[in-house]
């Protein structure tokens, strides 16, 4: 039988690491063989630099007699800089513009460090990043972007949506993997114009959607209420009995679904009384 492979320790940096033809910055590498007789590598620091972004991960592989027995273990952070130009040095240019945040979490698959099994990863991933614009993209060319292409949901809605694409004040949500399928239910995106939740499930492996997004239109009647009241009181009082009446409730929302591949899904109205926001209690 095949001895299982031994495995140095390692402490190493390279100035440039690239991915292909990718360049991914300057990287950092420590890790430590455990036990020579039942080989387990831990990554102590993996950590990789550039002007974008820097990844920092750790974690363990345990590689057996090949690579379809090994396991792999890792924890994950990203802090970027500008997501939309880190999403540039790697190919998907025209994704999201600027962008800053983070994405942390855990991730585990059976393979080898550098070729998970993607049908068998699992693990949670959080993920925080402010102030960036989804562009008008081409869903073809951005498959796994199909489902924040919002502009015709906010069309919809008769929310004026800047012709150069979203805008997003924040975007926020965990994920859950397991079997190649992520799951979320408190994914948010707030921007001027609108608020918008997605929930439901993605799968890696089939590259498909079945999600439910729900958008409420941004309403602030705060200048329209000032001007009202100076003008004309009485009408300064309904603008704002008004505000205070649809701030209150779910007139507004619509609620869509997002459903089949990633390239092409089809996304369809509910009903205006499905539109119910996933959590009322969530803060205005």
């Amino acid at each position: 039988a095949q001895a299982p492979p031994r495995l140095p320790s390692i402490d190493m940096s390279i100035e440039e690491l690239r991915l292909g033809a990718i360049p991914l910055g300057a990287a950092l590498l420590k890790a430590t063989q455990l036990d020579p007789q039942s080989p387990r590598w831990r990554i102590d620091e993996l950590r990789v630099t550039n002007p974008e972004a820097t990844l920092a991960v750790s974690g363990r592989w345990a590689p057996r007699r090949s690579a379809v027995g090994s396991f792999t273990s890792l924890r994950f952070e990203l802090a970027a800089a500008d997501v939309g130009a880190l999403l540039r040095r790697l190919g998907h240019d025209g994704l999201l513009t600027a962008g800053e945040g983070t994405a942390t979490g855990r991730l585990r698959w059976t393979g080898t460090p550098a070729a998970p099994d993607v049908e068998r990863i699992g693990g949670e991933v959080q993920l925080a990043l402010a102030r960036g614009r989804f562009p008008q993209v081409d869903v073809g060319a951005a498959r796994w972007l199909s489902a924040f292409s919002l502009r015709p949901l906010l069309r919809g809605q008769r929310v004026d949506v800047d012709a150069d694409g979203f805008d997003f004040d924040s975007m926020r949500g965990s994920f859950a993997l397991r079997q190649g399928i992520a799951t979320t239910d408190d994914f948010e995106m707030r921007g001027p114009y609108a608020r918008v939740r997605i929930r439901g499930t993605s799968s890696l492996v089939e590259q498909t959607h079945d999600l439910t997004v729900t958008v409420e239109p941004r309403i602030d009647f705060s200048l329209a209420v000032l001007s009202a009241a100076i003008a004309n009181p009485a009408a300064g009082l309904v603008a704002l009995v008004a505000q205070t009446l649809l701030r209150g409730t779910n007139a507004l929302r619509r609620s869509y679904t997002v459903e089949g591949p990633w390239r092409q899904p089809d996304v369809n109205a509910l009903l205006p009384q499905s539109a119910v926001w996933p959590d009322e209690r969530l803060s205005p």
